[in-house]
């Protein structure tokens, strides 16, 4: 089935499948598709909830602020 919508929308993801719904329970998800970004230190930055056609879109903006962000609190801050 994820091959199947993948496929037809086009998108270029991963995706990991969770028989057991080990993640499913930890992650306390209800819908699928269901997409968690974790950030760098395991903290949940986003969880999106079904699909849009600007899915891609949104994620690539969101994934940019998240990158930006971590880069800015990682390097040192110049004194104006």
């Amino acid at each position: 089935v994820a091959r199947q919508f993948l496929e037809e929308t086009g998108l270029k993801l991963t995706v990991a499948m969770d028989l057991e719904q080990v993640v499913a329970d930890q992650f306390a998800m209800k819908s699928i598709p269901q997409t968690v970004v974790i950030g760098k230190t395991g903290e949940i930055v986003q969880v999106h909830v079904g699909y849009s056609q600007t899915m891609e879109e949104d994620f690539e903006v969101e994934l940019k602020a998240i990158l930006s962000e971590s880069e800015t609190a990682e390097s040192p801050r110049k004194s104006e």
